[in-house]
């Protein structure tokens, strides 16, 4: 089941696409073309879905995680006298 917090994700985030592509066109003074704005808002929204389901589950977990390993592997590199 979909969590609220990753509708207004995907929400916002095709929101924020097709707003983008609308000062674009604002800017060059074209006119909207409101299927490509859709078809923007559409995929945007499913492109930030899928990443989100991707990530999954509990997200503060896995940044921990990553960024423990990450800690781990610059530290194992400054270990030792230095040789230059």
């Amino acid at each position: 089941m979909l969590d609220t917090n990753l509708l207004i994700m995907i929400v916002v985030v095709a929101v924020g696409g097709v707003l983008v592509y609308i000062v674009e066109r604002y800017t060059k003074k074209k006119p909207v073309e409101w299927m490509d704005a859709a078809k923007i808002g559409l995929l945007s929204g499913a492109g930030a879905g899928g990443l989100l389901y991707a990530v999954g589950g509990d997200v503060e977990a896995v940044v921990t995680s990553t960024v423990t390993t990450a800690s781990v592997a610059v530290q194992d590199m400054f270990v030792g006298k230095p040789s230059f």
